[in-house]
């Protein structure tokens, strides 16, 4: 069976490629002989775009080719759902392909999206949803031929790249903020310390945040014995908004992100895949998020409050993705 799988973009969210490549690698175990093929994603969503440039845009999903399957992974559910998808779903239909939705979740959760979402999801029934949460499920899963409440794919990180120790760099922290101000020093060493929680202000605001950054003139590369390192999850943000700390790191490519986290002490963070791969990895992490994307957390049985210091329990991580595979084995076995 080939699927062919228009993927989040990574440069705009280098998350993206975390669950991404999580769920290529569910499908794969699932089924080994599926040729699970990435393409472009419609550029609409990753480069922000309206008016005539959404116009001007070519939407390659829409011409999706000598394929079995169409597939789609991430926070899709949302009110531009049939504007983003519905060209390739449509064209799926017409050509009598198979269509999956793996690892799906919503951004808002209220009346407004859910309506939508359902009303393009009945003009393009699904063959496959498998969603990142409970709540999707719920509203949504009755609208696809086979349906499953599952974990995104990003807590799959380390079975698809297991990493490789790094003894010279440890000991360190990942601390990952993008648009809003860092968490204070003295919560960075809390968190060494393994606190219960930590006192973060909540910051609005990207320019508020970058603006931050451009006041900010020190450069705090430690707390304490541990070094502080600090992943851009948005590479393609300003260099004087990105680089503008010791110790930072920023890629279009994930490996290097995963292996960060994979050996971190701990990350602090307000960036939703850089807590769950950390999370996925064995280490702790504080999430200072205010979203209802979060929900995912308690899919993989883990309780969210803002600041809290976060652990998953690998047993039931393990079952959850065992789960998944095997919802997968047998949906696609049909």
């Amino acid at each position: 069976m080939k699927i062919l799988f228009p993927a989040s973009d990574w440069a705009s969210n280098i998350g993206n490629p975390f669950f991404t490549l999580g769920v290529k690698h569910a499908v794969e175990t699932a089924l080994p002989e599926a040729e699970v093929i990435f393409t472009g994603s419609n550029p609409i969503m990753a480069k922000g775009l309206k008016g005539r440039e959404a116009r001007m845009a070519f939407n390659y999903p829409a011409y999706p080719g000598d394929v079995d399957a169409i597939m789609f992974a991430g926070p899709m559910l949302d009110k531009n759902f049939g504007r983003i998808f519905g060209p390739a779903l449509r064209a799926a239909k017409l050509k009598k392909l198979k269509i999956f939705l793996v690892s799906a979740g919503g951004i808002d959760y209220d009346d407004a999206e859910i309506n939508h979402c359902r009303d393009v999801l009945s003009q393009y029934k699904p063959d496959i949803l498998y969603t990142r949460d409970r709540e999707t499920f719920e509203v949504y899963g009755d609208l696809a031929d086979r349906s499953h409440s599952g974990i995104c794919g990003a807590w799959f990180t380390p079975d698809y790249y297991p990493g490789y120790d790094t003894p010279d760099l440890t000991p360190y922290i990942t601390s990952v903020y993008d648009t809003r101000a860092e968490a204070p020093l003295d919560a960075l060493t809390a968190a060494i310390a393994n606190a219960e929680s930590l006192d973060v202000p909540v910051y609005a605001g990207r320019y508020r945040g970058w603006l931050s950054r451009i006041l900010d003139r020190r450069e705090i590369a430690m707390a304490g014995a541990h070094r502080i390192i600090r992943p851009c999850h948005r590479p393609t943000n300003p260099n004087f908004a990105v680089f503008s700390k010791p110790n930072t790191f920023a890629s279009y490519t994930p490996y290097g992100y995963l292996n960060l986290y994979r050996n971190t002490t701990v990350t602090v963070t307000d960036r939703l895949h850089a807590a769950v791969a950390t999370l996925a990895y064995g280490n702790p992490a504080y999430l200072t998020l205010r979203s209802n994307r979060v929900k995912l957390l308690a899919a993989a049985g883990v309780e969210y409050a803002y600041g809290k210091r976060l652990v998953v329990d690998q047993a039931y991580l393990t079952d959850s993705k065992t789960g998944v595979i095997s919802f997968l084995r047998d949906a696609l076995d049909t």
